[in-house]
């Protein structure tokens, strides 16, 4: 852990997920529509690990949704993968 940062709590994290939205659904966060929950967090050291779900298979959004994920700020001293 980085001097002076705290370790992120899931909820928080979750929260900040929120403002995450699959293209084809504006109207709906991830979060809000069961794409990712506490479960599919992980938390370790500085890491943040997010596993998440699509809303049909092949969707063609599921690698900007991951990078809508990874550049999400958390804070600088955790790194999301």
């Amino acid at each position: 852990m980085i001097p002076g940062h705290r370790t992120m709590e899931k909820r928080e994290i979750l929260e900040i997920l929120k403002r995450v939205y699959d293209p084809d659904y504006v109207d709906q966060s991830i979060v809000d529509m069961g794409l990712v929950s506490e479960e599919d967090i992980t938390i370790k050291d500085q890491e943040i690990q997010i596993a998440y779900g699509l809303t049909a298979p092949m969707c063609p959004f599921s690698a900007a949704i991951g990078l809508m994920i990874r550049n999400r700020p958390c804070t600088a001293a955790h790194h999301v993968a």
